[in-house]
């Protein structure tokens, strides 16, 4: 992947595949470094033209924490990102569940990061609460506000949240908006914020 900025509002992934980022929350994110939140959260408007499994067999066993996926948005995509781009880059703490044999919220510190469950502003009791707050800008409760296309398409498509949901599951967005949990083996599209 090679991710080059183009303008502040856009990056270029290799030579065809565009992602328009937003701001969805100000002073929403806490600092990994514990100075305070930070000023801004940017997320992907659509989908880049990015898929990934979140583990390589059908098992939630250690959540986002220990997941692949994350592996590879804090590794391989952040470190295409360009390098002014990096160096303003934040690292927060995010909250997740611990996958399906630690159900207690964990903590992470992450350059890069999927959304959980709570910030598309989802609401369940079988889903381990306080995931984070909704980026209530962007998600209302209303499906039509999850709904993600191919960059510069019109085409709907399922993407991954970080939250997991049983044995075999991770939580995702469907391309109609609504929540659906899909084994973790699948590859989706890979919708990601970072802070600045």
């Amino acid at each position: 992947i090679n991710l080059q900025q183009t303008s502040t509002s856009k990056v270029v992934i290799g030579e065809s595949v565009y992602a328009d980022v937003e701001v969805a929350g100000y002073n929403h994110d806490n600092l990994a470094d514990g100075s305070g939140k930070a000023p801004l959260t940017f997320l992907c408007v659509d989908a880049p033209n990015i898929k990934h499994r979140v583990n390589p067999n059908m098992d939630s066993t250690g959540g986002w924490i220990s997941s692949e996926i994350r592996t590879f948005i804090n590794g391989d995509l952040y470190n295409a990102l360009p390098t002014q781009l990096k160096n303003i880059i934040s690292k927060v703490n995010k909250l997740s569940d611990g996958g399906i044999n630690d159900q207690t919220l964990k903590t992470t510190v992450d350059s890069c990061w999927l959304l959980s469950f709570h910030e598309v502003n989802l609401t369940a009791t079988d889903i381990v609460q306080g995931q984070g707050y909704a980026y209530d800008g962007i998600f209302s409760k209303d499906n039509y506000s999850r709904i993600k296309f191919v960059a510069d398409t019109t085409t709907g498509v399922q993407w991954w949240l970080r939250s997991t949901k049983g044995s075999n599951n991770f939580g995702s967005i469907l391309s109609s908006g609504g929540f659906y949990a899909y084994f973790a083996s699948s590859a989706l599209y890979v919708v990601f914020g970072f802070c600045i």
